[in-house]
């Protein structure tokens, strides 16, 4: 593997396109392409990637608790409290459609995959997730429905 095969797997791993990488390195998008087709530039985009979502799963994770525990307590008095309670509520649909929760025509991956795993590490995950956002929707003070999960 050369320094071109590196910097395209690195710039991938980044989420950047073959043009933005093609704008930025100047290397042919179809030399990006051909480059990214060999099996070690696709292991090393994939190991990278596998690295950024590990140094990166934490503070996530952090932020998105925090965003949904703090939605219901947010009173949106400032812009900064505005953006903070839209993210929230943009975490929370996010997460009832990733998990199936929200109704849809197809079901989503996540979902297909804890069917097609009886013993699946996610499920207790989702057991736990269902039970957070059944509580936040007993408590809800709008005196709303609280959902079928």
């Amino acid at each position: 593997m050369d320094a071109r095969d590196m910097l395209i797997a690195t710039e991938t791993a980044k989420g950047k396109t073959q043009l933005m990488i093609e704008a930025e390195t100047g290397i042919p998008q179809y030399s990006i392409s051909r480059r990214l087709k060999k099996a070690e530039v696709r292991e090393l985009v994939e190991n990278l990637q596998s690295e950024l979502i590990q140094d990166t799963a934490e503070d996530v994770k952090t932020t998105i608790t925090g965003l949904v525990k703090g939605y219901k307590a947010n009173t949106c008095k400032g812009r900064k409290a505005e953006i903070e309670k839209e993210h929230g509520f943009k975490c929370i649909s996010r997460i009832a459609e990733m998990t199936g929760m929200f109704p849809s025509h197809t079901p989503s991956i996540l979902v297909q995959q804890n069917f097609n795993q009886s013993d699946s590490a996610v499920s207790e995950e989702l057991h736990q997730l269902k039970a957070f956002l059944e509580q936040r929707w007993k408590e809800d003070e709008t005196g709303g429905e609280v959902p079928e999960l």
